[in-house]
């Protein structure tokens, strides 16, 4: 996959999936893993916890890029 605009390899790579790490979500919204983990724990990033595993619904990073309020999910 191509670099884009300093974006490492990986995180272009999971642009493509339907879901992203919160970790991959911070990286992608230029903020702290810490930060991302708070915005998941207030909502304002909307999320999936699956047993342990919390994930970011791409659908979600897009609606909020684009100004859209995202549906909780």
């Amino acid at each position: 996959a191509p670099v884009v605009a300093g974006v490492r390899e990986d995180v272009v790579e999971a642009i493509t999936r339907q879901t992203l790490s919160v970790t991959e979500t911070a990286q992608l919204l230029g903020i702290s893993r810490a930060h991302a983990y708070d915005c998941v724990r207030s909502g304002q990033i909307p999320s999936i916890t699956l047993g342990r595993r919390v994930v970011v619904p791409r659908r979600a990073i897009d609606e909020l890029l684009n100004g859209a309020q995202p549906q909780p999910r």
